[in-house]
């Protein structure tokens, strides 16, 4: 018999694993050959399985998007509600923790002047209260901050009734069990 090297040198895990794995092969050719003694035998085996952790490039951004006719409950010199909805492409939950807002446009009513220096939004991340939790293949799980947008004290007539639009520029999430 030839003595091969790289069986030799093979783990003890490997050769276990192979020795198991003909045993398998024996047992199964064995139930073919027998066939009303299938009930007789007990197989056992072991071996290795895989999988794979999601990588950066198999995850899906959620999706801002404004709300079409947000409450009105800014007053000048006071804070009121940034309101989103939220798509969620991803098979499975993720929990919103935190978000971060940015630029802002301003949309004043018809005939009025309203420009965005009359309105703020904080500098860094904003903490929700309570997490939002948005389903695996959602469309439109709805959102608030309250508090996130500013309006200044001294904002003219023109900008009453006008919206706000704050672009989301970063989110704090996780996966979520839903």
């Amino acid at each position: 018999m030839e003595n091969n090297s790289a069986e030799v040198a093979a783990p003890k895990h490997g050769r276990r694993f192979k020795t198991v794995m003909a045993g398998i092969g024996v047992a199964v050719g064995a139930m073919a050959l027998t066939g009303g003694a299938l009930a007789a035998f007990t197989i056992q085996g072991g071996g290795d399985a895989s999988g794979r952790a999601l990588g950066a490039g198999d995850l899906k951004a959620l999706v801002f998007t404004q709300v079409a006719d947000p409450q009105g409950d800014l007053l000048p010199g006071g804070t009121g509600a940034a309101s989103f909805t939220v798509a969620n492409a991803n098979g499975f939950a993720v929990q919103v923790n935190k978000i971060s807002l940015g630029g802002l446009t301003v949309e004043p009513v018809a005939g009025q002047t309203c420009g965005p220096e009359n309105f703020s939004v904080p500098t860094g991340p904003i903490t929700l209260a309570k997490p939002l939790t948005v389903p695996a293949n959602s469309t439109a799980q709805t959102g608030s901050i309250p508090g996130a947008i500013s309006l200044s004290a001294d904002a003219g007539n023109g900008c009453q009734g006008a919206k706000v639009v704050v672009k989301v520029t970063a989110i704090d999430a996780v996966t979520a069990a839903g």
